[in-house]
Parts: C-alpha cells; sequence; structure tokens
C-alpha cells in the first residue's frame, strides 16, 4: 500500500509511539483489504466503549494511548446509564471501569456524547461525498444513503486509528466507489437490491424513504423517522422466522422498537398474521398507524 511522505514518517514512529500504533493498524487493514493508499476523514464514531465487551486488556491498551483526536470523533452508547446506573441496579465495580473507559476516551478528546445516532446532533458530521470512519451499523447505512458520504462499518480500534492519525484505509468496500452512479428506474423492494444500494451509498435520501413509502396513489404521511428501514430487508428477516403453516393462527410476532413501522409491515408480507409491535413515541406510532393500515390490508395490528 502507498504512503505518503507524511504517513510513512508517522509509521516510522517519528509523531510518537500512539500515532505509529495507530497507523499500524490502518496499514495492516489496508494489507488485509488490498487497499491502496489512504484518505482523510471529516468525523469518526468509535465503537468499543462498553466494558463489558472490551474488559480490562481493552481498558488498558486505551488508556496507553496519547495525544488527542484530529477530527471530530464521538462514541458509541457504554454499557450503562452513565448518570442513572445505580437506579439500574449496575454493579459498582463494574460501574467504576466503564466510567475509566469514558474517562480514557475523553482523555483523546472525544465526544461523550455515546450515541448510535452521531448524525442527529451534530450537523457537521458528515455531508454527501465525505468519508468518514464510523462503527454503528444503522449509522453506516444512513451515512452512506440518506447524507450520500462513505463510509464502512468500522470497529472500535479502526475507528480510534483513522480518529488519531485523522487517515482512512481506502480501496475497499463504500470508499472505493468514488465515481460510482447508477440509475434507478421503476421500484427498488428486492433484499439483493436494496442490500447494494445502502453499502455503495450512491443514490439520493428521498429514494432511502420510499423504500418503505410507495403508495400507490393514497393521502401521503411523511415518514421522518432518522432511520427508515427497507421493506425488502423487513419482509426478509421475518420470514427467516415464520412458524410453520399450521401454527400461524395462533402464533404471535413481537416488534420491540417498532419506529414507523416497518418491521411490522415486513412481517405482515412474509405471512405472519398476530403482530404486536411496541413503541414509545406518539409521532412515530401515529406514522405506524397510517403505513398499517395501507400495507397490511387496512388492518391497524
Amino acid at each position: 500500500m502507498y504512503l505518503s511522505r507524511e504517513e510513512e514518517a508517522i509509521y516510522q514512529g517519528e509523531r510518537g509511539e500512539t500515532l505509529a500504533r495507530m497507523m499500524e493498524i490502518l496499514v495492516a487493514l489496508g494489507d488485509i483489504y488490498g487497499a491502496e493508499w489512504l484518505v482523510p476523514v471529516r468525523s469518526v464514531q468509535i465503537a468499543g466503549v462498553s466494558y463489558k465487551n472490551i474488559g480490562q486488556a481493552g481498558l488498558e491498551w486505551i488508556s496507553d494511548l496519547e495525544g488527542k483526536v484530529a477530527v471530530p470523533s464521538i462514541l458509541n452508547p457504554a454499557g450503562m446509564d452513565l448518570c442513572r446506573w445505580r437506579e439500574m441496579g449496575i454493579d459498582e465495580d463494574f460501574a467504576n471501569k466503564q466510567q475509566q473507559v469514558i474517562e480514557a476516551y475523553r482523555k483523546l478528546g472525544v465526544s461523550i456524547d455515546c450515541t448510535c445516532t452521531p448524525y442527529q446532533i451534530y450537523d457537521s458530521l458528515a455531508s454527501p461525498g465525505d468519508h468518514l470512519a464510523w462503527s454503528e451499523s444503522s449509522a453506516v447505512s444512513y451515512a452512506n444513503s440518506v447524507i450520500g458520504a462513505r463510509t464502512n462499518r468500522e470497529g472500535g480500534p479502526s475507528a480510534l486509528a483513522a480518529a488519531l492519525d485523522s487517515i482512512r484505509v481506502h480501496g475497499k468496500g463504500a470508499h472505493k466507489y468514488d465515481n460510482a452512479r447508477i440509475g434507478i428506474n421503476g421500484r427498488i423492494d428486492t433484499l439483493q437490491a436494496a442490500i447494494l444500494l445502502v453499502k455503495l451509498g450512491v443514490f439520493p435520501g428521498e429514494i432511502v424513504a420510499r423504500l418503505s413509502e410507495q403508495d400507490a396513489g393514497v393521502r401521503c404521511v411523511r415518514n421522518d423517522h432518522p432511520t427508515v428501514k427497507p421493506l425488502g430487508i423487513a419482509e426478509y428477516l421475518a420470514r427467516l422466522l415464520l412458524p410453520p403453516e399450521e401454527y400461524r393462527d395462533t402464533a404471535t410476532l413481537l416488534v420491540p422498537f417498532a419506529g414507523t413501522g416497518s418491521e411490522i409491515i415486513g412481517a405482515w408480507q412474509a405471512g405472519w398474521r398476530n403482530i404486536i409491535g411496541v413503541e414509545m413515541s406518539e409521532h412515530a406510532c401515529e406514522i405506524a398507524r397510517f403505513r398499517v393500515a395501507h400495507w397490511c390490508s387496512g388492518r391497524l395490528l
């Protein structure tokens, strides 16, 4: 993989041990995926925050790092509510370790917002065409589609490496399709097409919404949910859980965090007939009621 003079200097340790270690991670990933060079990123979202996931070894690794992030960087959710952990019955030893993880990231200049939807908090994190290093799967899909940016789904170490070095491996996944263009005609309602388009991030945001709102001239209610799910994917996943025919009249599918109803509609299209959705947002529920009534033979589930 080609490195510029500055990148080579970082790799050789001329700018300190921490940046050299981060560059080693990026170069190793570049070699694994056949990347040709590195590319600057505009922002980073870092996973590997929960102490339950990273353990003592992860905590020590992060704590040993020095320096500050070079681009806006935000944390994924932690392993507990940072303020109300006692009310949740979290063990105090675990809470102390989790706070140490948070402080280690804070020392590096990472924003401690602990969110899987960073685009809802900061408009400045991404614009169309930007290269990003984001970790949360739903945020990656949103960035590659609605925003029109470019990001793979990063692991914690690679995202942190990109944040500290402000560079990102190029030549794999979403970053490779700089000049890709796809003409879209007609309906996009197959799982394969939906996955391909979301991965490439080559279609405008309004089409993402229309994946779940292909109504035929009926009254339109704007679906402003921040992470609209394609109905084709929802149907495919629900079909994996579909019971045999003789049990379908009595089997019930529970959809927690139902949002605006994509999973409910997908389950209905897959053949489920008893579906319960749970959603705390009244606004989302109103949109879901409209969509379910349209898609599910006029039934409100």
